[in-house]
């Protein structure tokens, strides 16, 4: 009966061991069966796979599996908005990848372990000589986002500098680019498309304490902070170093129905080169700097397919065309697909269609209905279109006169060089109007399409011009 009875004892107590294995107090098994969905902030712009995964979900997943609990991600687009939410406590109980600082530690969180680390980065204006560090800092001016962990940082280790806070990155990379309220910008989290677009540069990357990244837990929530540490404990370290050698940003382009081949392709190429018209307003061009126009928005969507992996070139398209199709630039826009063409590029379908017209003098007395009634009349054409070969179908007897660009042929037929001007429809538009022509008329539309703009890559780069495609095929109407 003895041996009975200490069985029974020694079978007990296996049995609670097993039924706890995280070794919970009575206290912090009763707040779990409670509270049976816990809901943590992450933010929907960190990187992640198509099935939004990230290494802050799976790290959650983990937390679930060793430590038997029921956490579960709460989606926001902004730091801001899911800080806040989890500062309330409410329906939050907490918020992943936060820094520790002793303002949160005191008036909001507690922090378990850190399971990650983000440098912080110094972003300066791409002529500026100036700063190179921290302590250039001091006494000026830098964009911080808003209730971001950098705020705490220049607090305690640069009080001279003048903070002023934004809403978002974009908003960051915008204004120090366009306007000199700042000298540089801090941040974490850095596009390196973002800082060509708008010929920003990084000077110095931070390693310090404030870039190791936790989960911060509502004071609210005692026993939820001690469940959570003692379920971290309980992970294996291969599980924890699997999670961060994982490089989530190549994930963003899981989406793309990308081949095997394709996708190796794109991991092995770091830096993908795209040339643009320098000066072809309102669909390619350069404002202050920044590319600008309706081809750009295409390839800012199509690079957030590709991971940011695009790097934009502003040059003439005579230039594009020969560095393409020598193989120093990787592919281009604004490239109609033509059958001489093709001897040497190779063409995604195109992404917009525009009308061409014939542009003359108001006071003209020659009568154009098309095409057919340029016989013998000086032409103003852009260098490197295929405007000639295809006016020449119907008018063989047209005279051409090439200018470096639109603008200056529009100008050549308004003071009398040329006698017509046939090109882009909402190019001329734009022309006329932004430079107060107003002698000049739309005589005709031009019968044959106009421009018909595909992205265009070396003919031996097919692999590229692909996934360019599946890219393109991707984006849907309400984002253009």
């Amino acid at each position: 009966m003895k041996y009975i009875s200490l069985f029974l004892i020694l079978i007990t107590f296996l049995f609670a061991q097993n039924s706890n294995p995280e070794n919970y107090t009575v206290d912090e098994n009763k707040w779990i069966n409670e509270n049976r969905l816990i809901k943590i902030a992450v933010m929907d712009y960190w990187a992640h796979d198509k099935n939004k995964e990230s290494l802050h979900t799976s790290i959650l997943k983990l937390l679930n599996k060793h430590g038997g609990l029921h956490l579960v991600p709460a989606r926001y687009d902004t730091w801001n908005e899911g800080f806040n939410k989890a500062v309330e406590g409410d329906d939050i109980h907490g918020i992943m990848g936060i820094a520790k600082s002793k303002e949160r530690d005191i008036k909001y969180f507690d922090f378990t372990q850190a399971y990650d680390f983000i440098p912080t980065y110094i972003v300066v204006r791409e002529d500026d000589h100036t700063i190179n560090s921290l302590d250039d800092l001091k006494n000026k001016k830098v964009y911080l986002k808003e209730n971001s962990i950098t705020n705490i940082m220049f607090e305690e280790l640069s009080p001279t500098t003048s903070i002023v806070k934004q809403s978002s990155i974009d908003k960051m990379y915008k204004q120090l680019s366009s306007s000199n309220e700042a000298d540089a910008l801090v941040a974490q989290n850095i596009n390196e498309y973002d800082l060509q677009k708008y010929s920003l540069k990084i000077v110095k990357t931070i390693y310090n304490k404030y870039g190791e990244t936790t989960i911060a837990i509502n004071h609210k929530y005692p026993h939820l902070y001690n469940i959570i540490k003692k379920a971290f404990n309980k992970i294996p370290p291969k599980e924890l170093s699997a999670l961060r050698d994982k490089i989530w940003d190549s994930t963003k382009t899981e989406k793309l129905n990308l081949s095997s081949e394709q996708k190796r392709w794109l991991h092995n190429k770091k830096v993908i080169t795209i040339g643009v018209q320098r000066s072809w307003v309102p669909l390619s061009y350069e404002k202050n700097g920044i590319p600008k126009g309706l081809s750009i928005d295409y390839i800012d969507l199509i690079n957030k397919r590709l991971a940011g992996k695009l790097k934009i070139i502003p040059d003439t398209f005579k230039n594009n065309l020969d560095k393409v199709k020598n193989g120093s630039l990787d592919a281009m826009t604004d490239i109609t697909p033509t059958n001489e063409r093709k001897e040497f590029y190779a063409f995604t379908t195109p992404y917009i269609t525009i009308p061409h017209v014939i542009l003359t003098n108001k006071k003209t007395d020659l009568k154009i209905d098309g095409e057919k009634d340029l016989n013998h009349i000086i032409i103003g054409v852009e260098k490197g279109f295929r405007t000639p070969l295809s006016i020449k179908e119907s008018a063989p007897n047209a005279i051409f006169k090439e200018y470096k660009n639109s603008a200056y042929a529009i100008e050549a037929l308004s003071i009398g060089e040329v006698q017509a001007y046939v090109g882009n429809r909402a190019v001329a538009n734009h022309i006329l109007k932004e430079n107060f022509i107003t002698n000049l008329k739309i005589a005709s539309n031009v019968k044959r399409k106009g421009s018909v703009l595909a992205i265009g890559t070396s003919v031996n780069n097919k692999i590229l011009r692909d996934i360019f495609q599946v890219a393109l095929n991707d984006i849907n109407e309400k984002e253009i």
